[in-house]
């Protein structure tokens, strides 16, 4: 467990590090934190990279704010760290 924001994160099953992602699976953009299809922007597939800017915690999740200005899934099975 690692505090993040003052709410504590699951950092074995979220990312709490993160400056560029790969996607595992193929994966929605959202442009909000709430992840419903009415926020579905758009869909990439696996081996995608984002530049990510800042970590948002949401509950016990992470989401992952995009160079975009999007969200992403901060899961580990959804996302794999780069530096």
């Amino acid at each position: 467990m690692r505090k993040l924001c003052n709410r504590t994160v699951d950092s074995k099953k979220y990312l709490t590090k993160i400056k560029i992602a790969k996607t595992k699976k193929d994966i929605y953009l959202y442009n909000s934190t709430r992840f419903k299809k009415v926020n579905r922007v758009m869909m990439f597939k696996k081996g995608t990279y984002f530049k990510i800017v800042k970590i948002v915690p949401v509950g016990k999740t992470t989401r992952l704010l995009t160079q975009s200005g999007y969200y992403i899934a901060g899961n580990k099975s959804f996302i794999k760290a780069y530096r």
